[in-house]
């Protein structure tokens, strides 16, 4: 059954960007056919445009990998703890 996680803008407050990417990657190895946000206006700033690069950089990055035939779960990072679709 294919399902999408989506990083919502407030999270990135609290996020790094090696935290985003982590959350990228996790995803797609726990099963996550597409990853997608929202930009908002909290994170319209210099620090919010780096976070939401990280995000679409490895998302291609994770999709590169599925595409040459990686498993999923050789994607894991296992940094983001339990994902929320919040």
């Amino acid at each position: 059954v294919p399902f999408m996680w989506r990083l919502g803008s407030f999270r990135y407050r609290e996020m790094t960007e090696q935290d985003v990417e982590a959350f990228v990657f996790d995803a797609v190895a726990g099963g996550a056919s597409e990853v997608f946000t929202v930009a908002a206006a909290e994170i319209c700033h210099a620090e919010g445009a780096v976070k939401v690069r990280a995000f679409i950089r490895s998302a291609k990055e994770a999709k590169q990998h599925l595409d040459a035939g990686a498993d999923r779960r050789s994607l894991a990072v296992g940094r983001t703890g339990s994902l929320s679709v919040c």
